[in-house]
């Protein structure tokens, strides 16, 4: 699945949470992305599969140890953000 938001020149936080929460079934639409991973029963391999999607949809690499470390799905979503800037700064 390919979201359109991968063309947009910044990507929003709110969109790309968006995004996660709708490729990954065991992420919860409604969770609160300040919740932490652990205190929502957020294991190792929901964020490995996370890792997975994020990397295809945002075409940037995502790690799953670095969604751990992030510990919420906002910060995660910072994570991606700051990647795909970085990304983006290099192809120009």
């Amino acid at each position: 699945m390919t979201h359109e938001i991968t063309g947009h020149p910044a990507l929003d936080l709110t969109e790309i949470v968006r995004a996660i929460t709708e490729s990954v079934p065991d992420i919860p639409a409604d969770l609160d992305p300040h919740a932490q991973f652990d205190d929502v029963d957020i294991d190792s391999l929901v964020l490995a599969e996370t890792a997975v999607v994020a990397t295809r949809i945002f075409r940037v690499n995502i790690e799953d140890w670095e969604l751990r470390d992030a510990g919420t799905l906002s910060a995660a979503a910072s994570l991606v953000q700051h990647r795909v800037a970085a990304a983006r700064a290099t192809d120009v």
